[in-house]
């Protein structure tokens, strides 16, 4: 049984996978969102398989590894200006104050300086007899399903 049978949408040949490369990189290259892009992608070729959004994420990497390659740099290199000119923007007195924190805000993400915050939760062991006291507390009265008052907190 042939798979391809159950695709309603016609397969991608290499020159429109080419033509949709194209115009992933000239959105690309106007900085245009990753989102935007795929959406956009989809619209202007509704029909066409090879549309999918990792199909579009391959072509995000290409565009992204030509410009490097076109520009003759590394990614740390490019990195490096990133960081050079957000520091700069960051530090210039006649900048407004929305454009150093926005900066700064930048320069951080590129070098990594947001990590994820670790949180460790202690826990308590309680004695057996505290155990049952406190399930007696919250104990759920069959009647109404309102936990038991004990006068306890009055």
């Amino acid at each position: 049984m042939n798979v391809d049978q159950f695709y309603s949408e016609p397969e991608a040949d290499e020159e429109t996978s080419e033509e949709i490369y194209q115009f992933v990189r000239q959105l690309s290259d106007m900085r245009v969102r990753k989102g935007t892009i795929k959406r956009a992608v989809r619209e202007r070729f509704p029909e066409t398989r090879g549309t999918g959004f990792r199909q579009i994420e391959r072509h995000l990497k290409r565009a992204r590894e030509e410009r490097l390659n076109e520009a003759g740099k590394t990614v740390h290199e490019f990195r490096a200006e990133s960081v050079a000119f957000y520091d700069a923007v960051a530090g210039d007195p006649k900048a407004s104050h929305k454009d150093r924190i926005a900066a700064r805000k930048a320069a951080d993400d590129l070098v990594g300086a947001k990590k994820p915050k670790r949180i460790e939760v202690e826990t308590v062991e309680l004695p057996a007899q505290d155990l049952e006291a406190e399930d007696r507390r919250l104990a759920i009265h069959e009647g109404n399903g309102r936990p038991v008052d004990s006068g306890r907190f009055r």
